[in-house]
């Protein structure tokens, strides 16, 4: 939608930079022209807002399972010492031996 938005609106001001080079001069319809890109991106403005602030509370209950999840791992190994010894073994095997 984004990207969408930012075509529309590089379209628009291409669109002006010609007229103004054609016009070549500070008329009502140069005037008109930077009034209507105005116009134009405030509304866009308003559409990303929209946008963000509908899918926000999408991304905030995804973002509240994944921080569970990796409370629930990172307690499932400061607690379980049989776990951790047995990660302590296949990982490092020759630091354990050692001590």
């Amino acid at each position: 939608m984004a990207v969408m938005h930012i075509i529309i609106l590089i379209y628009t001001h291409r669109s002006t930079r010609r007229v103004h080079q054609v016009n070549n001069e500070h008329t009502l319809q140069s005037i008109q022209a930077n009034q209507r890109n105005n116009r134009l991106l405030k509304h866009i403005l308003f559409l990303f807002v929209v946008f963000f602030v509908g899918w926000v509370p999408i991304y905030i209950i995804g973002v509240i399972p994944a921080i569970c999840f990796f409370i629930n791992i990172i307690d499932l190994f400061w607690y379980n010492h049989e776990l951790r010894k047995y990660f302590q073994l296949k990982i490092c095997p020759h630091a354990t031996q050692h001590a």
